[in-house]
């Protein structure tokens, strides 16, 4: 039963990154949800091992949003939303977190994230050579703003891998395979938030395993080849984007930005109702923020906080703060673990959660698939942190 739960998390991590496949997600999660019960059942449940420790700010910021169904705008579109990002959001928390409590998990999880990330690659690359752009129609994996919320979930686990040290000869290849593979897939995209996403996580990957010896080469590689992607990238998104002619080009020329004002207009809406805000649901706002805008493309405000505030008040910014703080110092105290595994989980962790919030300071899309796939990565890395974690106690234990 333990490898069907690890399977069903392989499967869903494999699964999350391509669009048109959430009644598959829905299937899988309740799969992994019926092995946990049995596992559980079966040893004995041991809370610690189900509830993350960021579990305290998770169930605030949860509260505060079904209590906002009493005075929502749109209370039917509220429980939608609150069905579809905390109720299949829990599970997969708990779910990746018990799996990777599973002695070898990890073995099977890697390799399937290096193949996933060598297909987005691949992918992204083949269209982007044959369209010049990601913004294609049906697109497998979701189009640009998609694809680079799924590269800064996944490359700071590729960082941790990439730096394993001693005999890991194997991780460190699946690593940097799934590190460059992902930086393929950021190049072809085109966007600009995701280089600095990228910067940040390597930053805080080398400054939380700094330690670990025969890091600081390693570490100095990956910094150069992101760093070259990232010239090209630049290079490349400005000849094409905005060239003149481009669909972007001329969407600038007519349009200009409209994150500005919307901005502006969210930070307004947010003073008119500071304590309730008008509902969960990032959308809440989208009939009335398409019309005034004149643009069916904007419908939230395209900022992670702003459209926290809100659906939510001001007390949801405070609320959704605490919870990355909760989950960043969850990774702290991984990364001060004398365990090697343990360290990097929590290097990994605490750059995800910095990667995410980057990337979604110009744009909103922790939501549907993008938010699971950020759950499955923290549930997992916290999981295989405590694991190893408490096995290093147990063997210090020992040995005193």
């Amino acid at each position: 039963m333990n490898r069907a739960l690890v399977v069903a998390i392989a499967a869903l991590m494999a699964t999350l990154p391509f669009s048109h496949t959430a009644a598959l997600v829905r299937l899988l999660l309740a799969i992994a949800l019926a092995a946990t019960i049995v596992i559980a059942y079966r040893v004995g449940p041991r809370w610690k091992d189900l509830a993350p420790p960021f579990v305290t700010c998770w169930l605030a910021w949860f509260g505060w949003s079904v209590l906002s169904m009493g005075w929502s705008i749109d209370p039917d579109y509220t429980a939608s939303e609150l069905r579809s990002e905390f109720f299949y959001g829990a599970i997969m928390i708990v779910v990746a977190q018990y799996a990777l409590m599973r002695e070898g998990a990890e073995r099977i999880l890697m390799p399937v994230l290096a193949t996933v990330s060598v297909a987005l690659g691949l992918l992204a690359g083949g269209y982007f050579l044959a369209f010049g752009t990601v913004e294609v129609p049906d697109i497998p994996f979701g189009g640009p703003g998609n694809l680079s919320s799924v590269v800064l979930t996944l490359f700071p686990v590729a960082c941790a891998a990439a730096l394993v040290p001693g005999a890991g000869v194997a991780a460190r290849r699946l690593g940097f395979t799934m590190a460059l593979a992902l930086l393929v897939a950021a190049l072809a995209t085109l966007n600009r938030t995701v280089w600095p996403g990228l910067a940040v996580e390597i930053i805080l990957v080398a400054l939380l395993v700094r330690p670990i010896k025969a890091d600081a080469r390693r570490l100095a590689a990956l910094g150069v080849i992101a760093l070259v992607f990232a010239i090209a990238q630049v290079t490349i998104a400005h000849t094409v984007r905005f060239s003149e002619g481009s669909p972007a080009a001329k969407a600038l020329a007519q349009r200009g930005d409209p994150r500005p004002a919307l901005w502006a207009d969210a930070i307004e809406r947010i003073e008119s109702r500071p304590i309730l805000g008008h509902g969960y649901g990032r959308g809440i706002l989208r009939k009335e923020l398409q019309k005034k805008f004149d643009n069916n493309l904007i419908w939230h405000g395209h900022n992670i906080f702003l459209d926290a505030g809100v659906q939510l008040g001001v007390p949801g910014v405070v609320l959704i703060s605490l919870l990355f703080a909760a989950i960043g110092l969850a990774g702290l105290t991984l990364a001060r673990s004398t365990d090697v595994t343990a360290r990097l989980s929590g290097a990994a962790l605490v750059a995800v959660v910095a990667g995410t919030l980057v990337r979604n300071f110009t744009d909103d899309l922790w939501a549907r698939q993008n938010a699971l796939l950020f759950w499955a990565i923290v549930g997992g890395l916290v999981g295989l942190g405590m694991r190893r974690m408490r096995a290093a106690a147990a063997s210090a234990a020992a040995t005193s």
